[in-house]
């Protein structure tokens, strides 16, 4: 897990895994009171990365940042 400051948010990256599969998802939240679930990086079994944005209006810059550090926490499962 990391936890970190993005600009004002507080900002969490979780990796999971998907229940019955053999693949992981980074979760990217939020922390603030009124914020929420931002964003998933999912890795398949095959490597293969697919990002989901959930937040309508997400910078670019963020989408990209937060991204490459989930690829990162997710090279290792």
């Amino acid at each position: 897990m990391i936890v970190a400051k993005e600009g004002e948010r507080l900002i969490e990256l979780s990796v999971l895994s998907v229940p019955g599969t053999e693949d992981w998802v980074a979760e990217v939240w939020d922390l603030a009171p009124n914020g929420g679930e931002l964003m998933h990086i999912h890795k398949s079994v095959t490597g293969e990365i697919r990002v989901t944005v959930l937040e309508e209006g997400l910078d670019p810059a963020f989408v990209s940042r937060w991204s490459r550090r989930a690829e990162e926490e997710l090279r290792d499962y």
